[in-house]
């Protein structure tokens, strides 16, 4: 987070995550981010390296591969918001590794996997997702619920979703393709 902030991350880089980070938030803050025309920044995880959580907000041109993205909590663990050119690809996302204690509250109480909401040209590609309430959503609606963007855009395809309490894909709009994605058991 602190070299995005700071910015030592350029457009065009590769960026490899060896250790556990706490969450990555980019938003119209991070002006190099905001550049349809500029240079795309993959976000490579490797070995153990995990983050807890990544919320996008008016980014560009991002690629996150080969991360474990966990963490035991109530939210989205990966969220977009207004974003364009964004790919997850090869991860691991999961909302706990404990699920065969967990009761009926707990599994209505635990993190969604991937929500795209409002973004343009979004990517869920073989990732695993596991042991959540939501498995990946594309949603069109603003904050507020007033303002639909129409053709999102998305593209949902070969991702494995297991051990989900709500819904396996919520493809909520326009341009949305699911293609190949198996979901594996439902409780609740």
């Amino acid at each position: 987070q602190e070299l995005f902030s700071d910015g030592t991350i350029q457009p065009g880089m590769t960026v490899v995550l060896r250790r556990h980070e706490a969450g990555l938030y980019l938003h119209s803050g991070h002006k190099n981010f905001l550049d349809e025309n500029a240079s795309w920044v993959t976000i490579v995880g490797e070995g153990d390296a995990s983050i807890e959580s990544i919320g996008l907000s008016y980014v560009k041109n991002i690629r996150f591969t080969g991360l474990n993205i966990s963490k035991e909590t109530s939210g989205n663990l990966v969220s977009t918001y207004d974003t364009e050119n964004i790919i997850f690809d090869h991860n691991y996302i999961s909302g706990g590794s404990d699920y065969k204690t967990w009761d009926a509250q707990k599994w209505q109480q635990i993190a969604s996997g991937m929500m795209f909401r409002r973004g343009n040209c979004s990517t869920a590609y073989r990732n695993e997702l596991e042991n959540l309430r939501m498995g990946i959503q594309a949603y069109v609606r603003d904050n507020d619920m007033t303002q639909e963007i129409q053709s999102l855009k998305v593209l949902i395809k070969n991702n494995l979703i297991k051990n989900i309490s709500a819904d396996f894909m919520r493809p909520l709009g326009s341009d949305i393709t699911l293609d190949g994605n198996i979901g594996l058991d439902h409780y609740v």
